[in-house]
């Protein structure tokens, strides 16, 4: 059996190299062999070098492998609308349309030019926005129409409200709805022979106790009416007009302010007293509605 030995540089024989091997031939004699060069690699990219080395770049628009002396570089540029590489934790914009089949996490979304926010399935699946407490929160003048012509748009839920505005407003600040065409706003109901019903709100605790003002229907008859609720919450007066300068008018006549008040009857060569009675009461009523003064 043959036995193989490195031998330090320290102990070398006469005629032997560095790193030469001490062998034992098949015949008990000894001798030092150079060992024989093994079928490495000889070339990498090119480079021809015994010792090479690897770097990296962010350079181009697009992974790349440049070779040059003995360095072999990879660079991966950052993503960008005209590179394609990494996402970094910098700043970055992206070009190109990506679609995501799973969850999407964002800490903040700002649109772009087109401003656009679309519904891309095939079944219009539309937006959820989930969560307690959940808002969306639209900064200057904005508009929310149906993207194509006589559809609707839906806000809201059976068992939700709409809030508009926030707390501590003022009279000048714009908690309105304000209607910007001729066709003015509409509340209609869903079925086409139901009613619908406006309730503004004086006060409201529960949907037991509450007061509030009722403009509706009744019978197909209009009515304006006012309302407390079962548990909690006083049935106020409605008033129309709130000075006697104001103008009011019936059946199509022209509008006036508060007419002058009536004398009550007196004088006459002939005094009834039971109709004086009766007209000085006619007045008085008028009187206690306003619609004289």
């Amino acid at each position: 059996m043959a036995v193989n030995a490195i031998l330090p540089s320290q102990v070398l024989a006469d005629g032997a190299s560095d790193g030469d091997l001490l062998t034992v031939q098949a015949d008990g004699s000894v001798a030092f062999e150079t060992p024989a060069g093994g079928g490495g690699i000889s070339t990498l990219n090119t480079l021809t070098g015994a010792t090479q080395t690897f770097a990296t770049a962010t350079t181009g628009t697009d992974f790349a492998i440049t070779s040059s002396g003995t360095t072999h570089t990879f660079a991966i540029p950052d993503a960008s609308e005209t590179a394609r590489g990494l996402v970094t934790t910098g700043t970055q914009t992206f070009a190109g349309a990506k679609t995501f089949t799973s969850s999407v996490t964002v800490d903040r979304v700002i649109f772009g030019a087109n401003n656009e926010l679309q519904d891309r399935t095939t079944i219009g699946r539309g937006f959820t926005v989930r969560g307690f407490g959940s808002n969306i929160s639209l900064l200057g003048s904005f508009t929310v129409v149906p993207f194509y012509t006589n559809q609707h748009l839906n806000i809201g839920h059976p068992n939700c409200k709409w809030v508009f505005g926030t707390q501590s407003q003022t009279d000048a600040d714009t908690n309105r709805l304000v209607a910007q065409t001729v066709d003015g706003v509409h509340l209609r109901n869903t079925s086409p022979t139901s009613a619908t019903e406006l309730s503004v709100y004086n006060t409201f605790t529960s949907a037991t106790s509450y007061e509030r003002l009722d403009i509706g229907w009744d019978t197909n008859v209009a009515t304006i009416n006012t309302t407390a609720g079962s548990a909690g919450g006083t049935k106020r007066g409605l008033q129309i007009c709130s000075a006697a300068t104001d103008e009011l008018g019936f059946f199509g006549a022209t509008p006036v302010d508060q007419p002058a008040t009536v004398a009550d009857p007196s004088g006459g060569g002939t005094v009834d007293t039971e109709a004086r009675a009766a007209i000085e009461a006619v007045i008085d009523r008028l009187q206690e509605l306003g619609l004289i003064a």
